[in-house]
């Protein structure tokens, strides 16, 4: 039988367990698509097709987005921003059994607490106004009465309900593209860029720093608030200008010398040059996101760092313990989870793609709290647009 032939076979009759999925990332040179197999029960991912376009528009216009079982728009932190905090609500009847008009109104409560405080936030940080601004999608990932986690609360009582919501606001502007992109998939799903990495491998007191070429975008994880909180300039093409300059050299250059040095053909004299202009760029971020870690509840936070970018890379930036490379990788290799690429994808490293791995990976819906957030959808049916 043909490959191609072969291909087509095992496309009509998918394996148990799975899924086929899109993954759309906004990044600083544009937007990149992915098609990818995902399958949980035979824990692999294999990546079937990557292609690029200009902008998230181009996407509307007849941008070629293969149908899918699930498809993730990972808009950039300017078009989209993922909020996920905890809500306490306080019961009037603490001793009392929870039925469903309670939980109702306890869903509604801590829905619109949640809203109320992020709104404003989210406003500023994308420099829209409040009107301008919708719900994408919103879901329950954790809830406790009181100190005891639970899947369903009816029938049971406590004097606290906490309850951890997953939202992501966008501006309304983009809501015409996703109306389009919502008859490709079966499931339409819309994050920041960077928020799925940081639920990945960030834990109570860390941080987590994007690198792309052009910008470098940091979230904050703590025990009860996952969020963005800050954007800068800096991006891996700052090496690439720091040799330009101190060598008067032009951009084409530049990018040949980090070429050879990747493939250790430069002399030792010029490794020795790009790896001090490499600590001295990484310097300068560090510095950047220095006044961040004050954020943070104790005082050494843990810094994940991800580069979407190839560059090189010292194993001597990372010997400090509370700084390292993400190490979302390294925990699918742990889990057993293989990951394949197609013959179509000409590059692929993993270690530079852990953001596209943990779009594809890390859960978006929480299937243990399936008949909450049946309930939330029908509190927030009017804030979140429909097919």
């Amino acid at each position: 039988m043909k490959k191609g032939l072969w291909d087509i076979v095992k496309n009509a009759f998918p394996r148990k367990g799975e899924e086929r999925s899109v993954v759309v990332e906004e990044l600083n040179h544009g937007v990149e698509i992915t098609e990818a197999k995902v399958n949980r029960v035979e824990k692999y991912v294999e990546l079937l097709s990557r292609k690029a376009l200009p902008n998230l528009s181009a996407l509307g216009k007849g941008g070629g987005i293969p149908k899918s079982d699930r498809l993730v728009i990972a808009a950039s932190s300017r078009h989209a921003t993922t909020m996920e905090g905890e809500v306490r609500v306080k019961r009037q009847n603490p001793e009392g059994a929870i039925d469903e008009g309670e939980l109702d109104g306890l869903l509604f409560r801590a829905l619109w607490e949640f809203l109320n405080h992020y709104r404003g936030w989210v406003a500023k940080k994308m420099g829209a106004n409040e009107l301008d601004l919708v719900l994408a999608n919103i879901e329950i990932a954790d809830v406790r009465l009181g100190s005891n986690r639970v899947f369903n609360p009816l029938g049971f009582s406590g004097k606290e309900f906490t309850i951890r919501f997953k939202g992501t606001f966008i501006p309304r502007r983009l809501l015409p593209l996703l109306e389009k992109l919502h008859a490709r998939t079966k499931e339409l799903v819309v994050v920041e860029h960077g928020s799925s990495l940081t639920g990945a491998v960030a834990g109570s007191n860390d941080f987590v720093v994007c690198v792309e070429s052009g910008n470098t975008t940091v979230f904050i994880s703590k025990e009860d608030e996952r969020v963005f909180v800050g954007e800068y300039g800096w991006g891996t093409s700052s090496l690439a200008r720091s040799l330009m300059g101190n060598l008067a050299i032009d951009e084409i250059v530049a990018e040949w010398i980090l070429k050879q040095y990747k493939k250790d053909k430069l002399s030792e004299r010029f490794r020795r040059l790009v790896e001090k202009h490499a600590r001295d760029e990484f310097r300068k971020l560090l510095k950047l996101i220095a006044p961040l870690q004050s954020k943070a509840k104790h005082s050494r936070p843990i810094v994940h760092f991800h580069f979407r970018v190839d560059l090189p890379l010292l194993e001597s930036w990372f010997m400090e313990p509370h700084a390292h490379i993400a190490g979302f990788y390294e925990q699918l290799k742990l889990q057993g989870i293989r990951v394949e690429v197609s013959k179509k994808i000409k590059s692929f490293t993993p270690i530079f793609s852990q953001t596209l791995l943990a779009l594809l990976l890390h859960p978006h819906t929480y299937v243990q709290y399936a008949f909450l957030n049946q309930l939330l959808k029908r509190r927030a049916k009017w804030l979140i647009p429909s097919k």
